[in-house]
């Protein structure tokens, strides 16, 4: 993974997709400021999966913790109350990639590691 480091990661805000209006899942995302970093790293795991013959994802990256999966209709009050409750941040360093397969059907989704990239360290720099 060349350049990329290991780091610390700070969730702080509320969200949902695919937006608040129709909400499935319920999520936390990290500050604006962290997700150059996250950008990087998925570019490298991108190319480095391609190289291997897997196709880029073509969706845009959202970084984001998923917090529950939504399965009936919300009321646009309580969507309003997510919404404006404010968030403890949540802070968590990483120091690897786990990619994972995963794998949806009618039970839920069922996810199998596949390997682990170790990131450098900060001293490593």
């Amino acid at each position: 993974m060349g350049s990329c480091r290991g780091s610390a990661i700070r969730f702080e805000k509320w969200g949902f997709f695919p937006n608040h209006k129709e909400p499935r899942i319920l999520y936390v995302a990290p500050h604006q400021k962290e997700f150059r970093t996250l950008d990087d790293i998925v570019h490298h795991v991108e190319g480095a999966c391609g190289q291997m013959g897997f196709p880029r994802e073509p969706r845009s990256f959202h970084p984001h913790v998923t917090v529950g999966r939504i399965k009936s209709r919300l009321d646009a009050s309580l969507i309003t109350m997510i919404e404006n409750t404010t968030l403890q941040p949540l802070s968590f360093s990483y120091s690897e990639i786990a990619v994972m397969r995963s794998k949806l059907d009618s039970a839920g989704s069922h996810y199998a590691h596949q390997f682990t990239i170790p990131l450098k360290s900060q001293e490593q720099q």
